[in-house]
């Protein structure tokens, strides 16, 4: 299955090694996808390539 708006994700690789966040957006010409997540209390959101990224097989929790 492919990864789509909403899902959560884990980051395989880099700085941002094993935080978890959810997806926002996507751009298939580019092949990234938006993430965003929790860093010292504030949501962070950042492009991301597709090679960095796996799904948790979770999905987004509503307001969250």
């Amino acid at each position: 299955k492919a990864i789509e708006v909403n899902d959560r994700v884990k980051i395989i690789s880099g700085p941002l090694l094993d935080l978890q966040g959810s997806i926002i957006g996507f751009s298939k010409r580019k092949q990234n996808y938006h993430v965003q997540f929790e860093m010292m209390g504030h949501e962070v959101d950042v492009w991301l390539p597709y090679e960095l990224i796996e799904p948790t097989g979770e999905l987004r929790e509503a307001g969250e």
